[in-house]
């Protein structure tokens, strides 16, 4: 250590000599040092402003082409001739029509002509054109790119010619003395492997970014993102709406729909069954045939069939109504499809009013003995005067009608069949497929309205106060009730589990039990606290109160049901409400007997 300082302090020393022997080298050294720093950050600071720079105009770039996707093809469509392309469209339609008719030949026996009506392009769907038409288009924007470009370089080329011509120096007679003896000296024999001349290549120039062919490659800078078409090979251009490829099919419940008709890929299991609410209450032949009539219009004929339609099985209680006669045809008059459904000109169509007036009539008495009949039929005399105009007023008889129209129409969605009654001769048949289809249709969209409007009153309901007021809580408790016993039956028996039907029927039940989990809600239970707020000429206290005591009085049946059960759903309404009730009505039991004794 001590060598090694003294090592340093002779070296040290020397250095001072050395400095001393120089004079201002010291000096000058650390002004180089300086000068070094200057020009290092300088660098940087030019750096970093040209990658600014370098970036804010690449971004500028892509919005420019991005904003001239709209207009960049419209030259190049206007320059379509579809006279030039009639084979390629031909060959279009011809690949999409027979694709399917080595299937229809072997289904139907062979008839003269047969193949060729099969063929006519008039069998082509909306799809279908759309299709070819999108492939037209793009088969003559990329003829059209290639003759433009090819002029555009040829144009390019001539004018580089031209001015090479134009500056080429004339050989005085010295160099073409030199060039001879040069032309001579290559002529000999050389070991040497001759050197190819590098071409140039001229890049060809664009009017401007968004021109049709701008050569301003970003790929570099952006990720290529492509939509491939298994029928086309080809990917999407182009950024009007009108010029897409059609977007694959919604899911559906047609089980015939295996492949999607467009990129020909095999869709998943979730497209063959919808996991929508309802989807459960969909049947396929009714689909078909709403399918078919939304794409064909139907002509409808003279004759009209007046009746009646009726549930079955079930009691006679009759919706009137009116049929009629269609057909639809093709283009060539031929009949593809032809039926009955309701008669519009001739009020054959009912009303969302008429089918509550004729479901509700399907309460009957040996259904007001269970814990579900008697609260539909409280649901059905408390709001009754909602539905008749009448001025009598109580609260929340809004929401009671809403849940009522929804359970009335959920009726309608599940029956299986009807029958019509014709006025005239009194036969009876089974109702037509597509009166039936139209029917439900109808029944569905009033179903989803009634199921809107009763969550929405809900939350309004919640949002309002933390605490319902008394003499609303009747009515919220029969509501709550009824769309648990719509959502368990559209579960258990006609929808998958997955369904979401099964997220509302658990909201559903959590907000039972956030309002009815202690003993002084669920002792408050009666009509009595409606005494001060029945509106004048209310005349059915005593009727309704004692429907609403009959339905009490079977929920304990309910109750044991449940609790016994063994099926996932009512599992999920045990652990949600029926053991947390089933307990505080232990506990009052309890209290009332002690007290007694």
């Amino acid at each position: 250590m001590i060598a090694e300082c003294a090592g340093m302090r002779e070296h040290g020393e020397a250095d001072d000599e050395a400095s001393s022997s120089s004079g201002d080298s010291e000096d000058g050294s650390e002004i180089v040092c300086q000068q070094n720093d200057i020009d290092k950050h300088e660098v940087e600071y030019h750096m970093f402003y040209v990658k600014a720079t370098i970036a804010r105009l690449i971004d500028l770039s892509t919005k420019i082409r991005q904003s001239g996707n709209k207009y960049r093809y419209h030259k190049a469509d206007a320059s379509l001739k579809e006279g030039d392309f009639i084979e390629y469209v031909q060959s279009w339609k011809s690949s999409i029509l027979g694709s399917s008719l080595e299937k229809a030949t072997a289904a139907v026996p062979y008839q003269t002509g047969a193949i060729a009506d099969f063929l006519h392009e008039s069998r082509l769907t909306t799809v279908q054109r759309r299709l070819i038409r999108a492939n037209l288009l793009r088969r003559n924007r990329i003829q059209f790119i290639r003759e433009s470009t090819e002029d555009h370089e040829a144009t390019i080329e001539a004018s580089i010619a031209e001015t090479a011509m134009e500056f080429e120096p004339q050989p005085t007679q010295l160099e073409t003395v030199d060039r001879e003896f040069e032309a001579e000296s290559q002529a000999l024999p050389d070991n040497d492997m001759p050197v190819q001349a590098s071409s140039k290549i001229v890049p060809s120039a664009s009017h401007t970014a968004t021109h049709i062919g701008s050569q301003f490659d970003l790929s570099i800078f952006l990720e290529e993102e492509t939509s491939p078409s298994v029928v086309t090979r080809a990917t999407r251009i182009g950024g009007r709406d009108d010029l897409e490829y059609p977007k694959c099919p919604k899911p559906s419940t047609v089980s015939s729909l295996l492949t999607c008709p467009y990129c020909a890929n095999v869709l998943p299991e979730k497209c063959l069954m919808s996991q929508s609410l309802w989807s459960g209450l969909d049947r396929n032949e009714e689909i078909e045939v709403k399918k078919l009539l939304r794409t064909i219009r139907p002509q409808y004929l003279e004759e009209i069939f007046k009746g009646a339609v009726v549930f079955t099985p079930g009691p006679p209680f009759q919706l009137p109504t009116t049929l009629r006669n269609y057909q639809c045809l093709d283009d060539m008059s031929r009949q593809i499809q032809s039926g009955c459904m309701f008669s519009r000109e001739h009020g054959g169509v009912p009303s969302y009013q008429d089918l509550i007036r004729w479901t509700e009539q399907m309460i009957l008495p040996e259904d007001r003995d269970t814990f579900e009949g008697s609260i539909e039929n409280f649901i059905n005399m408390y709001s009754s005067p909602r539905r008749s105009s009448s001025y009598i007023r109580r609260p929340q008889i809004q929401l009671l009608d809403q849940v009522h129209s929804m359970k009335c129409m959920y009726k309608i969605c599940c029956q299986d069949d009807f029958i019509f009654i014709r006025e005239d001769t009194g036969a009876v048949e089974r109702l037509p497929l597509p009166a039936k289809a139209e029917l439900r249709v109808i029944a569905r969209m009033a179903l989803e309205a009634a199921e809107r409007d009763t969550l929405n009153a809900l939350d309004n309901l919640k949002a309002a106060a933390t605490r319902v007021p008394e003499q609303d809580l009747p009515a919220l408790w029969a509501t709550l009730w009824q769309l648990m016993f719509i959502y368990r039956d559209l579960l258990r028996n006609r929808a998958p589990r997955d369904n979401d039907a099964g997220a509302l029927l658990n909201a559903v039940a959590v907000f039972y039990a956030a309002y009815f989990r202690t003993s002084a809600s669920l002792g408050k239970l009666s009509l009595d606290s409606l005494q001060r707020h029945w509106g004048p000429g209310e005349t059915q206290q005593a009727q309704l109160s004692g429907a609403f005591d009959h339905a009490l009085s079977l929920r304990d049946t309910l109750h044991r049901t449940i609790a016994a059960g063994i099926d996932e759903i009512d599992h999920r309404l045990k652990a949600l409400v029926v053991d947390p009730e089933m307990k505080v009505l232990g506990r009052r039991t309890n209290k009332k007997t002690s007290g007694g004794k």
